[in-house]
């Protein structure tokens, strides 16, 4: 009689346990993970914006999840080769990428065929919101947003821009721009956001239009305009934004974000986005985030999938009409 009451106390356990599990949105068999070192895949070289927020992020996430995050960086491309390694890795869950919104879509609507498709990227959660701001050197003429647009329509397209690869940044912030303002630059792309920093800080382009955790690392040889946000940033607190110079519509920000291969258990999604809602949250990541210049920001699954449409409609329309 004891052997069947044990018994049968142990199978009532185990599927209050499984439903408890189920439940909570995890699942027994998702339950265990990660139990390995997961592999992040990054689009874009090391020093970049994209390198520089994830390496805030790595320690305190990888803390969460109880693993090693293990960079890899697969640029090139803009971004495609990045991408495509993504797309093509084991949905187990031990393979993410670190991309960004909306770069992440214009491939997919320049090229008939970048390589990859958005649906075989699965988001994840965002973690990072950086704005886009628009520079110049510290000994240039131009003091004003106002100086650079007379400048320009003095002489249209004798002003160059430098700026991430076209791919990966697109240009829908540079048609937004010209399309609200009527300022007329040459854009130069170049491969993310470290080799047009090079190319700016070196001389070789007069202006740079880059996130603003990048533009921050170079307080004494940058001059910045005019932020490209819903609101000025706490590192150029007396930069004003094109809202405020009478362009509303002038915005452009990067969400980063966590994606892996379509197909991966929707478990484990859950678990990851989980995971970084809570690095997001944590006092540590906050602090060292905005000490960086970098603003902690979360969007779970669903808020990013919705962006993502929303988005590529909006850019796929800017292309559409500037080319």
């Amino acid at each position: 009689m004891k052997i069947r009451t044990i018994i049968l106390r142990f199978c009532l356990g185990l599927l209050l346990m499984i439903f408890l599990l189920e439940f909570s949105g995890i699942g027994i068999f998702a339950a265990a993970y990660p139990e390995k070192a997961i592999t992040v895949i990054l689009p874009f070289k090391a020093g970049g914006g994209t390198d520089t927020s994830m390496r805030l992020l790595q320690p305190i996430l990888g803390e969460i999840l109880g693993v090693k995050l293990n960079f890899v960086y697969k640029p090139g491309a803009g971004g495609v080769l990045g991408y495509l390694e993504i797309s093509k890795s084991k949905p187990d869950g031990y393979t993410i990428g670190a991309v960004n919104w909306p770069h992440v879509l214009v491939p997919t609507i320049l090229k008939e065929d970048p390589g990859y498709k958005l649906e075989e990227l699965q988001p994840v959660a965002v973690y990072n919101k950086d704005r886009a701001v628009l520079c110049v050197h510290k000994d240039d003429p131009w003091d004003t947003f106002e100086d650079l647009l007379e400048d320009s329509k003095n002489r249209p397209r004798k002003i160059s821009l430098s700026c991430p690869t076209r791919l990966a940044y697109g240009p829908g912030a540079i048609y937004r721009m010209e399309e609200a303002t009527g300022i007329k630059l040459t854009t130069v792309w170049f491969e993310g956001g470290a080799p047009s920093a090079q190319a700016f800080l070196g001389g070789h382009t007069d202006a740079w239009l880059i996130n603003g955790s990048v533009m921050r690392k170079y307080p004494d040889e940058v001059k910045p305009l005019a932020v490209l946000g819903e609101k000025r940033t706490t590192y150029f607190p007396d930069t004003p934004t094109f809202a405020e110079l009478g362009y509303p519509s002038v915005l452009s920000f990067t969400y980063r974000a966590i994606v892996v291969p379509a197909g991966t258990d929707p478990k484990i999604v859950e678990i990851l986005s989980r995971a970084i809602r809570e690095a997001v949250k944590d006092p540590k990541f906050q602090e060292i985030m905005k000490e960086k210049g970098v603003d902690p920001f979360y969007l779970n699954t669903q808020e990013l999938e919705d962006f993502s449409k929303e988005e590529f409609q909006s850019t796929k329309s800017l292309i559409e009409k500037f080319e």
